[in-house]
Protein backbone atom coordinates (compact mmCIF):
# COMPACT_ATOMS: atom_id res chain seq x y z
CA UNK A 1 0.00 0.00 0.00
CA UNK A 2 1.55 3.27 -1.09
CA UNK A 3 1.13 6.09 1.41
CA UNK A 4 1.71 9.84 1.50
CA UNK A 5 2.97 11.55 4.64
CA UNK A 6 1.30 14.89 5.47
CA UNK A 7 2.11 16.66 8.76
CA UNK A 8 3.37 13.43 10.34
CA UNK A 9 0.29 11.37 9.36
CA UNK A 10 0.02 8.82 6.57
CA UNK A 11 -2.71 8.78 3.91
CA UNK A 12 -3.70 6.69 0.92
CA UNK A 13 -5.37 7.87 -2.28
CA UNK A 14 -9.06 7.03 -2.53
CA UNK A 15 -11.90 7.53 -5.00
CA UNK A 16 -15.28 8.98 -4.04
CA UNK A 17 -18.41 7.66 -5.77
CA UNK A 18 -22.01 8.79 -5.28
CA UNK A 19 -24.83 6.44 -6.33
CA UNK A 20 -28.61 6.36 -6.05
CA UNK A 21 -29.79 4.78 -2.80
CA UNK A 22 -32.58 2.24 -2.58
CA UNK A 23 -33.65 3.54 0.83
CA UNK A 24 -34.38 6.89 2.49
CA UNK A 25 -31.22 8.41 3.92
CA UNK A 26 -29.79 11.75 5.07
CA UNK A 27 -28.01 12.54 1.80
CA UNK A 28 -30.31 13.41 -1.09
CA UNK A 29 -30.65 15.41 -4.28
CA UNK A 30 -33.60 17.80 -4.09
CA UNK A 31 -35.07 18.21 -7.57
CA UNK A 32 -37.09 21.31 -6.64
CA UNK A 33 -33.94 23.24 -5.67
CA UNK A 34 -31.60 21.26 -7.95
CA UNK A 35 -29.15 20.80 -5.11
CA UNK A 36 -27.57 18.08 -3.01
CA UNK A 37 -28.48 18.21 0.67
CA UNK A 38 -27.33 16.65 3.91
CA UNK A 39 -29.98 16.45 6.64
CA UNK A 40 -29.75 14.22 9.71
CA UNK A 41 -33.56 14.24 9.97
CA UNK A 42 -33.91 12.30 6.70
CA UNK A 43 -37.08 13.90 5.37
CA UNK A 44 -38.93 11.18 3.50
CA UNK A 45 -40.35 12.87 0.38
CA UNK A 46 -39.42 10.38 -2.39
CA UNK A 47 -41.06 12.33 -5.23
CA UNK A 48 -38.92 15.43 -4.63
CA UNK A 49 -35.83 13.84 -3.06
CA UNK A 50 -33.52 11.35 -4.79
CA UNK A 51 -31.62 9.58 -2.02
CA UNK A 52 -27.87 9.07 -2.48
CA UNK A 53 -25.11 6.92 -1.01
CA UNK A 54 -21.41 7.79 -0.98
CA UNK A 55 -18.68 5.15 -1.18
CA UNK A 56 -14.97 5.67 -0.51
CA UNK A 57 -12.94 3.26 -2.65
CA UNK A 58 -9.39 2.00 -2.34
CA UNK A 59 -6.96 0.40 -4.79
CA UNK A 60 -6.19 -2.25 -2.16
CA UNK A 61 -6.82 -5.80 -3.29
CA UNK A 62 -10.14 -6.88 -1.75
CA UNK A 63 -10.32 -9.97 0.43
CA UNK A 64 -13.05 -12.55 -0.02
CA UNK A 65 -16.16 -11.34 1.79
CA UNK A 66 -15.41 -7.60 1.47
CA UNK A 67 -17.63 -5.23 -0.47
CA UNK A 68 -16.48 -3.79 -3.79
CA UNK A 69 -17.86 -1.36 -6.34
CA UNK A 70 -17.56 -2.27 -10.03
CA UNK A 71 -17.25 0.90 -12.16
CA UNK A 72 -17.84 -0.88 -15.45
CA UNK A 73 -21.16 -2.42 -14.39
CA UNK A 74 -22.21 0.11 -11.70
CA UNK A 75 -22.69 -2.71 -9.18
CA UNK A 76 -21.93 -3.20 -5.53
CA UNK A 77 -21.38 -6.68 -4.21
CA UNK A 78 -19.30 -8.96 -2.05
CA UNK A 79 -15.94 -9.92 -3.53
CA UNK A 80 -15.97 -13.48 -4.94
CA UNK A 81 -19.76 -13.50 -4.87
CA UNK A 82 -20.77 -11.10 -7.63
CA UNK A 83 -20.56 -12.62 -11.09
CA UNK A 84 -20.03 -10.27 -14.04
CA UNK A 85 -19.89 -11.41 -17.67
CA UNK A 86 -19.74 -15.07 -16.66
CA UNK A 87 -16.70 -14.56 -14.43
CA UNK A 88 -15.74 -12.63 -11.35
CA UNK A 89 -15.42 -8.85 -11.14
CA UNK A 90 -14.06 -6.81 -13.99
CA UNK A 91 -10.77 -4.92 -13.76
CA UNK A 92 -12.80 -1.91 -12.61
CA UNK A 93 -13.78 -3.34 -9.20
CA UNK A 94 -12.53 -1.29 -6.23
CA UNK A 95 -12.62 -2.18 -2.53
CA UNK A 96 -15.15 -0.16 -0.51
CA UNK A 97 -13.40 1.11 2.62
CA UNK A 98 -16.17 3.42 3.86
CA UNK A 99 -19.76 4.25 2.98
CA UNK A 100 -22.87 6.07 4.09
CA UNK A 101 -24.66 2.74 4.05
CA UNK A 102 -24.10 0.10 6.74
CA UNK A 103 -22.74 -2.73 4.64
CA UNK A 104 -22.39 -5.80 6.85
CA UNK A 105 -19.50 -8.11 6.09
CA UNK A 106 -18.57 -11.38 7.70
CA UNK A 107 -15.42 -11.58 9.76
CA UNK A 108 -13.26 -14.47 8.60
CA UNK A 109 -12.78 -15.63 12.19
CA UNK A 110 -15.52 -17.85 13.55
CA UNK A 111 -16.53 -17.59 17.17
CA UNK A 112 -15.53 -20.99 18.56
CA UNK A 113 -18.10 -20.75 21.35
CA UNK A 114 -21.16 -19.92 19.22
CA UNK A 115 -19.86 -21.26 15.88
CA UNK A 116 -21.10 -18.10 14.11
CA UNK A 117 -19.58 -15.35 12.01
CA UNK A 118 -18.98 -12.10 13.83
CA UNK A 119 -20.61 -9.25 11.85
CA UNK A 120 -18.53 -6.20 11.04
CA UNK A 121 -19.44 -3.15 9.02
CA UNK A 122 -17.71 -0.97 6.47
CA UNK A 123 -16.30 2.18 8.05
CA UNK A 124 -18.48 5.26 8.38
CA UNK A 125 -17.85 8.63 6.71
CA UNK A 126 -17.60 11.61 9.10
CA UNK A 127 -20.05 14.55 9.04
CA UNK A 128 -17.28 17.03 8.15
CA UNK A 129 -16.67 15.22 4.88
CA UNK A 130 -20.38 15.28 3.99
CA UNK A 131 -20.50 19.03 4.54
CA UNK A 132 -17.47 19.56 2.25
CA UNK A 133 -18.87 17.13 -0.32
CA UNK A 134 -22.30 18.82 -0.47
CA UNK A 135 -20.81 22.32 -0.64
CA UNK A 136 -18.43 21.34 -3.45
CA UNK A 137 -21.15 19.48 -5.37
CA UNK A 138 -23.57 22.42 -5.22
CA UNK A 139 -20.87 24.83 -6.42
CA UNK A 140 -20.13 22.61 -9.44
CA UNK A 141 -16.90 21.08 -8.10
CA UNK A 142 -17.67 17.39 -7.60
CA UNK A 143 -15.25 15.60 -5.28
CA UNK A 144 -13.99 12.38 -6.87
CA UNK A 145 -10.62 12.03 -5.12
CA UNK A 146 -9.75 12.04 -1.43
CA UNK A 147 -7.10 10.98 1.05
CA UNK A 148 -7.86 8.47 3.81
CA UNK A 149 -5.73 8.34 6.97
CA UNK A 150 -3.91 5.08 7.63
CA UNK A 151 -1.65 3.89 10.44
CA UNK A 152 1.34 1.57 10.57
CA UNK A 153 0.29 -1.48 12.58
CA UNK A 154 3.86 -2.83 12.62
CA UNK A 155 6.22 -0.79 14.75
CA UNK A 156 9.63 -1.40 13.13
CA UNK A 157 12.17 -3.07 15.40
CA UNK A 158 10.63 -5.66 17.73
CA UNK A 159 12.15 -7.78 20.45
CA UNK A 160 12.48 -11.54 20.01
CA UNK A 161 12.16 -12.04 23.78
CA UNK A 162 8.61 -13.37 23.48
CA UNK A 163 9.87 -16.21 21.29
CA UNK A 164 12.55 -17.16 23.85
CA UNK A 165 15.39 -15.69 21.78
CA UNK A 166 17.77 -12.79 22.28
CA UNK A 167 17.91 -9.75 20.03
CA UNK A 168 15.42 -8.01 17.83
CA UNK A 169 14.17 -8.08 14.29
CA UNK A 170 12.84 -5.45 11.91
CA UNK A 171 9.21 -5.84 10.93
CA UNK A 172 8.34 -4.08 7.65
CA UNK A 173 5.67 -1.38 7.63
CA UNK A 174 2.08 -2.51 7.22
CA UNK A 175 -0.55 0.18 6.88
CA UNK A 176 -4.27 -0.18 7.57
CA UNK A 177 -7.09 2.36 7.58
CA UNK A 178 -7.06 4.19 10.91
CA UNK A 179 -10.36 3.76 12.72
CA UNK A 180 -11.59 6.33 15.21
CA UNK A 181 -14.36 6.04 17.82
CA UNK A 182 -17.63 4.53 16.64
CA UNK A 183 -16.18 3.12 13.40
CA UNK A 184 -15.36 6.45 11.68
CA UNK A 185 -12.36 7.18 9.48
CA UNK A 186 -10.62 10.46 8.65
CA UNK A 187 -11.01 11.67 5.05
CA UNK A 188 -9.34 14.71 3.49
CA UNK A 189 -10.39 16.29 0.23
CA UNK A 190 -7.52 16.32 -2.28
Amino acid sequence: MQTKEINGKHYIDAKVVMTDSDEACFLYYNEATESLRYDKKCTHIPIVNKYKDIYILSDEKPIKGEYVYDYAHDKIGIFDALVVDGGNFSDHAKKIIASTKKLETKDELLSAYENKYVPKFTRQIPKEFFEQFVEAYNSGNKITDALVEVENINKGWQSLANSGKLGSTYVPEKFEVKIYNTNFIKIKVK
